[in-house]
């Protein structure tokens, strides 16, 4: 994804002390979507909702200098359709076969700063510095993982990738009833191609009348 570029961080704003959790939702739903179906404006918008992930929260912040320029829509094409690929299957791989998240490598760059200066509560920030944007929002999803994934799993109707609740094995309501009724189907089936038995007494007497 090469041609002109943004220089700088990727911007913060005022969202971005929101929970992990909230953040790994914002992914998901993402993830649910067509990257190729959607109008550039849906694009765009995708693109500044994706931007302010930071991965892990306590760890290093991930940054890329240069950044795409958000009004060239054939880059933020590129860049959704690179990332939606990416963390799918590498979700997928982790989740259904249990093989690793391969994460982009390249020259990066680890930068620390102190962000408050002041004694007893001296506050600092690390920041990965990544050679393209895509391997940032990549690595950020990694981090978001690493940190409030524990509850991901993989719908076992429709493969969609959620945050789960308990031992909930379905994305929603709508694929649970649907495989409930897909199985009762299947059983139907099943009893009509059990062989019969001989009829009861009472009945091959009315028979024979």
């Amino acid at each position: 994804m090469g041609g002109q570029y943004d220089t700088g961080m990727i911007p913060r704003d005022q969202d971005w002390r929101r929970p992990a959790t909230a953040r790994l939702r914002d992914v998901l739903e993402f993830l649910r979507v067509n990257p190729g179906q959607l109008s550039e404006v849906q694009r765009r918008t995708w693109l500044e909702r994706l931007r302010p992930l930071e991965g892990v929260p306590s760890g290093a912040w991930a940054a890329s200098w240069p950044m795409i320029h958000a009004d060239d829509p054939v880059e933020v094409a590129d860049l959704l359709r690179h990332v939606h690929a990416e963390v799918s299957n590498g979700l997928r791989a982790l989740l259904r076969l249990g093989e690793p998240w391969q994460l982009p490598a390249g020259h990066s760059e680890l930068v620390g700063h102190v962000i408050q200066p002041r004694p007893i509560r001296r506050r600092f920030q690390f920041e990965a510095h990544m050679p393209t944007e895509g391997a940032t929002l990549i690595r950020a999803v990694a981090g978001l993982v690493a940190v409030a994934g524990e509850s991901l799993r993989e719908c076992a109707r429709c493969q969609t990738v959620f945050l789960g609740r308990k031992r909930g094995v379905y994305c929603g309501r709508a694929c649970q009833q649907a495989e409930m009724a897909a199985r009762k189907t299947i059983r139907r089936r099943r009893e009509r191609r059990k062989p019969r038995g001989p009829l009861p007494r009472r009945q091959r007497q009315k028979k024979g009348a």
